[in-house]
């Protein structure tokens, strides 16, 4: 990744744990485990959706962007 790429991902990070507005230490470290957790989930569904990767691979991916949704 760029140096661009990486400090849009930190930017919308930020947004996304500012606009949860937590309200002391604990909803701050749940709000950061939200945003990571999410990130994380959208980062295997995008490596799920490229081209010429084989069946085990695009299931791998599948099935961690799952557990990552589903908590």
């Amino acid at each position: 990744m760029s140096e661009e790429q990486i400090n849009t991902r930190i930017a919308r990070a930020s947004e996304h744990f500012n606009s949860l507005e937590p309200s002391d230490g604990a909803e701050g470290m749940l709000a950061q485990q939200m945003v990571g957790t999410h990130f994380a989930a959208l980062e295997c569904l995008r490596r799920a959706a490229l081209p010429n990767q084989t069946f085990e691979d695009r299931d791998i991916n599948l099935k961690h962007a799952h557990k990552l949704i589903a908590l």
